[in-house]
């Protein structure tokens, strides 16, 4: 592996992360268009290292790089967007649930590119990719 393929596959996980807290502004509607940056996401970061997916199987790998992020980040993910669709179409904390489901966004793109970069770069590693999850939501999550 090549510093050229990481900082590459860093590029496309720092516009995961951006597209996907921008799609905020509709809190709670955007789960589609989730999905599908992070299948592109994970399809791009595969092609980085060389291998060819389908936004369906990038998805796929998505699911279980977050599950590998624990149960935690996964119930966190899941309980915000709830939380947020809720906010967001009653009308009270309109704000405040943009800013979450960006900052959920934000951390679940993370998580997934930082597990993907890991998979693709150790020959399809899920155990590791898993592991490097749960790291990354640790680091991302941990107070300062």
């Amino acid at each position: 592996m090549t510093q050229q393929q990481d900082s590459d596959s860093d590029k496309i996980i720092a516009g995961m992360v951006a597209s996907t807290a921008a799609m905020a502004v509709a809190p709670g509607v955007n789960t589609v268009a989730f999905i599908g940056a992070m299948g592109a996401g994970v399809v791009s970061i595969g092609t980085v290292y060389g291998y060819t997916l389908t936004k369906d199987e990038g998805w796929k790998l998505g699911k279980q790089f977050l599950q590998g992020a624990g149960i935690a980040v996964g119930s966190a993910f899941g309980g915000a967007k709830v939380l947020t669709m809720l906010m967001a179409t009653t009308g009270i904390g309109y704000g405040t649930a943009v800013a979450l489901d960006a900052g959920i966004n934000g951390l679940a793109a993370y998580v997934i590119g930082k597990a993907a970069k890991e998979y693709f770069k150790h020959d399809r590693n899920l155990k590791l990719a898993q592991q490097k999850a749960a790291e990354a939501a640790q680091e991302k999550t941990k107070r300062k």
